[in-house]
């Protein structure tokens, strides 16, 4: 294990780049596991995983957490001392998990919805970095192929096909 706190910190660019060369050959000629602390975007991004930290705890948004595997995830994150972001639809299901998440944050959210997806994630990214972002949204109504309900297939598909795309696309 190599601990690297800043190590391109006080370096000329050629310099930064010949380290970061040097972190990668240990990693991957040695399978060093290689924790590398920085503030500069460029150092993040060298490395194969980017951890977004902010008041000591890791952030991540999970969407479609009103209930189900998004809310199951969200308590899960936030027991092992994440700090999370939920969205849903369900407002009242969202203030209910952040009274009882202290630290957690709530924001109503619907995905078929792009500029409210793009204007949320513009509002996240002003707060920082996410070091992730779990689509847990879905909408399912069974039926058989000799009972076809065109337009809730359609609100399957703007929801889990295009709901996805919106937030890809925004993040």
């Amino acid at each position: 294990l190599l601990l690297a706190d800043e190590p391109t910190g006080s370096l000329d660019s050629q310099s930064g780049e010949e380290i970061l060369s040097l972190l990668g050959e240990l990693n991957r000629s040695h399978g060093a596991t290689i924790v590398v602390v920085t503030h500069d975007r460029r150092v993040a991004q060298a490395t194969g995983r980017i951890l977004q930290m902010k008041d000591g705890r890791i952030v991540a948004e999970l969407i479609g957490a009103s209930s189900g595997i998004g809310r199951a995830t969200a308590h899960a994150l936030r027991a092992q001392g994440a700090q999370v972001i939920v969205s849903a639809r369900d407002g009242a299901a969202l203030k209910e998990f952040v009274g009882q998440h202290a630290g957690a944050q709530a924001r109503v959210l619907d995905v078929t919805d792009a500029l409210a997806v793009k204007a949320t994630a513009e509002a996240l990214f002003a707060q920082g970095a996410l070091d992730a972002v779990v689509y847990c949204v879905g909408h399912y109504r069974p039926m058989t192929a000799d009972r076809l309900d065109l337009p809730e297939l359609l609100r399957h598909n703007q929801v889990n096909y295009l709901g996805a795309l919106h937030v890809l696309d925004a993040v």
